[in-house]
């Protein structure tokens, strides 16, 4: 697929059920995966092989992501959720945000696309 070589296909999968059990011990956790292993169509044979994500998008294609948060969440929860999040976003871009104590150390996790293709 795409750019991808099948040893990196193959370490992405043993990473992907790596996060199954993770998934079964936090089940609010949302597993997404994206990119040219999901490819441009309905990834129905990733659905079947990986029961346990829940969301599947296409390369630089956040949509899946957003229509799946907009149905776990009403409202006045999204609309909340959109105004943190801009208000973090804001403090680390204009570098005044400094991590609680607590969450220092820990992967900050973000949407990067890397490669288009």
């Amino acid at each position: 697929t795409c750019v991808v070589r099948q040893s990196s296909e193959d370490k992405a999968m043993g990473r992907l059920y790596l996060l199954r059990d993770v998934k079964k011990k936090y089940p609010e956790k949302i597993v997404s995966v994206m990119g040219c292993m999901v490819g441009v169509k309905d990834p129905v044979h990733l659905r079947k092989k990986l029961p346990f994500v829940d969301v599947f998008m296409a390369p630089s294609e956040p949509k899946p992501m957003v229509e799946f948060l907009k149905n776990r969440m009403d409202e006045a929860e999204l609309l909340a959720y959109e105004e943190k999040s801009r208000q973090e976003r804001d403090l680390v871009q204009d570098g005044d945000l400094i991590l609680p104590t607590h969450e220092q150390g820990y992967l900050v996790s973000a949407h990067v696309p890397v490669v288009y293709g």
